[in-house]
């Protein structure tokens, strides 16, 4: 068997788009959205094991690409095309802008990192403490315990530069999937976490470009108490599939 094209709810219009996928009329970019294990999976973890990390006591591999130790038989992510590619990886550190830190010098990138999760990781106040203007009492309004997390995913840390050279005579769709893994050796750390993924047109033997953000968020862990960690190390990011890197760039944190 050479490929499988996998159909999931296809609907109503599926049989079409399915022979003009096979026929050539369209260009396939699909990414599987899970891991597909080998049938010995069955046999290593029970049915009641919800555990997603691996375990020597029960001889769990772990669940999903962030956790699996095992060889799948698909990876997350892994999706076939008639268009050839090559993709190249730069990492850029951020320079800190001088509203983020008026009075310190140019402060590290771990610091940098401490300081976004900081304000994410800061309980919200009490809402009597909070309630400043007469609206906010008589309201009982509360702070979104999610609104730090959208300002910390708004501090650029870093860029990741992706450069998709098409090999191919055909346009297609190209699915760019960006990677993280922190640094070997990290407690309870996820093997690698999808950071960014980004849908573009590539037309027949183009170039194209692309730059795509690193905040503090994609340079943590939760800790056991579901708190976000800031971690000391080399970094590696990849594009790819969670399990056949194209292109690695690395960046420290320290």
């Amino acid at each position: 068997v050479d490929a499988i094209l996998w159909c999931g709810y296809p609907g109503q219009a599926g049989g079409a788009a399915i022979a003009d996928a096979l026929f050539g009329t369209t260009e396939p970019s699909g990414k599987l959205t899970q891991t597909w294990y080998k049938e010995e999976f069955l046999s290593q973890v029970a049915l009641t094991d919800m555990a997603m990390r691996p375990s020597e006591a029960t001889g769990s591999p772990g669940r999903t690409y962030r956790f699996y130790t095992g060889t799948p038989l698909y990876s997350f992510g892994h999706g076939l095309s008639y268009s050839a590619r090559t993709v190249d990886l730069s990492l850029h550190q951020a320079k800190t802008a001088k509203a983020e830190y008026p009075r310190a010098g140019e402060p590290g990138l771990f610091q940098r990192i401490r300081a976004q999760l900081a304000m994410s990781n800061d309980p919200p106040a009490h809402s009597a403490d909070r309630a400043q203007s007469g609206r906010s009492r008589s309201l009982g309004l509360q702070s979104r315990p999610g609104a730090h997390g959208v300002a910390m995913k708004a501090v650029t840390l870093a860029t990741a530069t992706v450069v998709v050279r098409s090999q191919s005579t055909r346009d297609a769709e190209q699915v760019v999937l960006l990677f993280a893994s922190p640094p070997s050796g990290t407690h309870g750390a996820p093997r690698a976490s999808l950071a960014a993924f980004r849908r573009l047109h590539v037309r027949a033997g183009a170039v194209v470009t692309i730059s795509i953000p690193i905040s503090a968020v994609e340079l943590s862990i939760a800790d056991e108490t579901g708190m976000l960690a800031a971690i000391k190390g080399e970094w590696t990011f990849w594009v790819g599939s969670s399990g056949s890197p194209e292109a690695v760039a690395t960046l420290l944190v320290a």
